[in-house]
């Protein structure tokens, strides 16, 4: 037992108690996988193969928004190495060498511009642990050269992201999808930390300092309970030995809460055709909802354009049912109660008036920051 006298509860920043607060995200992937699912290591497509030529952002923005999203994160780079914005950097696999637009398109700047039009915050996933188009698999070439090139290249577009003058910075929340590898990956924390301090960083295990999130370990949006949301100090997105995602305790010294992720077609994170079948059904939507943000976690659910960069019909439907279901769920409170002092060990009674379903639901909130 630990007396609760010697222990300091963590707090979260302003910027990680505004996610918690958001309760849902989104998460868009579109990338080259998008135009062909069978890219993988040693068979990467011409560049030219990027070429959505109905693409509109903000269809997409109002897709996210339409289910109740916050913030919107979005692939500009994604295991083939195929980049979303016109990098200025010594690398030629981006939109800037596609006929798309001309090679004056700019997915990344479009994104941005939408989000501020809808009113959501807007973020980045990046895949630091591979790159097919320089040959990196699993965090490394196997080379020492093309190694070293790799990382080099990619420290300068982390530079190039989240400058002070950049047109891309300061992002609300990035994540590093897996993660790095101390020594092995690129060295992007030290970078992070002086251009991005303000953002949230997800699997940033060993540089995410008081502005992390982890990972919940599965893409089920399901979070275990009880879901804790501090970890025990410089342990924030860290594994087990036996691989597995650490997850919170109630002794934890650095707060480092999880979010929830999961797909609207099951279980595909890039659009593919004829899969219009696997789209979830709204009960299962709200179901999975209800296993992530109603377990205190954060849900972000997937977008995945199709190759005319164009969320599909059947789940913008999906998405707007979903609104609406979730919006169901909170439409005839019977009772609320607003700062009640809770102590630990003392029960807190409260009286309804009769009514006549059974259906409903208790919400709890805590204010963390406090």
């Amino acid at each position: 037992m630990r007396s609760v006298n010697t222990f300091t509860v963590p707090k979260p920043t302003k910027t990680q108690a505004k996610w918690l607060d958001y309760e849902v995200g989104a998460i868009v992937h579109f990338n080259m996988q998008t135009f062909n699912r069978y890219m993988k290591p040693g068979h990467v497509v011409p560049v030219d193969t990027f070429n959505p030529e109905e693409l509109s952002t903000d269809q997409w923005l109002e897709a996210a928004k339409s289910f109740g999203a916050k913030y919107i994160l979005f692939s500009i780079d994604h295991f083939s190495g195929f980049l979303m914005w016109p990098t200025a950097t010594d690398y030629r696999y981006s939109v800037k060498y596609t006929k798309w637009r001309d090679g004056k398109g700019n997915v990344l700047a479009d994104f941005i511009g939408s989000c501020k039009k809808y009113g959501l915050e807007y973020g980045y996933f990046y895949s630091v642990h591979n790159n097919w188009y320089m040959g990196v698999d699993n965090y490394t070439t196997g080379v020492p050269a093309t190694q070293e090139c790799y990382k080099k290249i990619v420290e300068e577009q982390m530079r190039e992201l989240f400058n002070a003058s950049s047109p891309y910075k300061d992002p609300f929340y990035i994540w590093f999808d897996a993660g790095i590898v101390s020594n092995v990956s690129p060295d992007i924390g030290p970078i992070i930390r002086e251009l991005a301090n303000n953002s949230i960083c997800d699997e940033c295990p060993t540089f995410a300092g008081n502005q992390g999130l982890h990972w919940v370990g599965n893409e089920k949006a399901f979070a275990p309970l009880p879901q804790w949301y501090a970890v025990p100090k410089g342990k924030c997105s860290e594994k087990t030995p036996d691989g597995k995602i650490m997850q919170g305790s109630p002794y934890g010294q650095l707060l480092c809460p999880a979010n929830c992720d999961t797909v609207i077609r099951e279980h595909f994170w890039f659009w593919q055709p004829d899969t219009e079948h696997s789209v979830k059904s709204v009960s299962r939507l709200l179901r999975e909802y209800l296993t992530s943000v109603g377990h205190g976690c954060t849900l972000i659910l997937n977008l995945n354009p199709d190759t005319r960069g164009l969320v599909p019909e059947g789940d913008r439907k999906a998405y707007e049912e979903l609104g609406k279901a979730i919006a169901l769920l909170y439409k005839d409170p019977v009772k609320k109660s607003f700062k009640p002092r809770l102590k630990l060990g003392k029960k807190k009674i409260w009286k309804f008036a009769a009514f006549q379903s059974l259906n409903g639901s208790v919400i709890l909130m805590e204010d963390i920051e406090k």
